[in-house]
This record gives structure tokens, sequence and C-alpha cells, in this order.
């Protein structure tokens, strides 16, 4: 019995070392392959953006965060307001968010869930990418070639 303890001890020990938002990255990992079943639309998408018909990434990030207690930036449907919300970071760690322009517009973004980080790639889950039906998937991007990045955020409970 006084094993177990030792041992249920020196685990809650372990995990109270690992960078807070590891959590975030674990949980966008379960919603992979739930999406839309056409443009913006479907049940996991109009569940996660508040029954709009919207493109869904930032709902997406939204909603992980929420899951896992983060609720200091607000629930947003805009990839560009997290952006503008969160504490930008120059070296991403899992369950940081990354964040992309989308043209000229400064309104427009697109937004995702940092998974794993090596020395040259950048892994990512994410959600409303590519031609309809999307749905949440992987990404593993070159560290060097990350087209139209804008950076990275943390977000703080």
């Amino acid at each position: 019995m006084r094993k177990a303890i030792w041992l249920v001890l020196a685990l809650c020990l372990l995990a109270s070392t690992l960078y807070a938002s590891e959590d975030v990255a674990l949980v966008a990992s379960k919603h992979i392959g739930l999406g839309e079943t056409k443009d913006n639309d479907g049940p996991f998408v109009l569940s996660i953006t508040n029954g709009k018909r919207v493109a869904w990434c930032a709902a997406f990030v939204s909603h992980v965060l929420y899951e896992c207690g983060y609720k200091s930036i607000g629930y947003n449907l805009r990839a560009r307001d997290i952006w503008n919300k969160g504490t930008r970071v120059k070296n991403p760690k899992p369950g940081d968010i990354i964040c992309f322009s989308r043209g000229k517009n400064p309104c427009l973004g697109h937004v995702g869930i940092v998974y794993a980080v090596t020395k040259d790639r950048i892994t990512t889950i994410e959600g409303n990418t590519g031609k309809p039906p999307s749905i949440v998937k992987y990404k593993i991007y070159d560290r060097k070639n990350i087209p139209n990045l804008l950076g990275y955020v943390r977000v703080e409970k």
C-alpha cells in the first residue's frame, strides 16, 4: 500500500513539472478526424461555433483551450483575435498556438495548436484546413519555411 501511495505522489510530482499547456496538445489530439460534413457545416463544427457556419479554426482552438480550463482570452471565432490576445513567444512548446496571416486583410488569419517541436520541424493540430469537407488533422512544417507564419502565442489559465 505504501509503495502505491509513493508511486501516485511521484507521478503527481512528475506531472506538475511538465509544461502547463501540454494538456492542450493532448486534448487537441483527441479531436483528430472530427470536422465538417460540408463547407463550414456539420454537427461538430456547429457545436464549436455556437451554431454559426463560419471558418472554424479559431473555434476549434478556443474549444480545446476551454476544455483544458484556459479561458483568459475568451472564446474566439476569429484567428486574429487569438493572435492579438495571446502572449507572443519565440520558442513554441506543445500547447502553444501557431498563427498565420491570410492575405493582406489584418482581420483574416488561421490558427492551430502546436503538438510537437523538434529542431527542424513543428507538428500542429489544425481544424478547417484544405478543401471541404475538412477535418481536424496533424500538419508538419519545416521550421525554416512556414508560409504566412505570423508567430506563436501562449495562453495562460
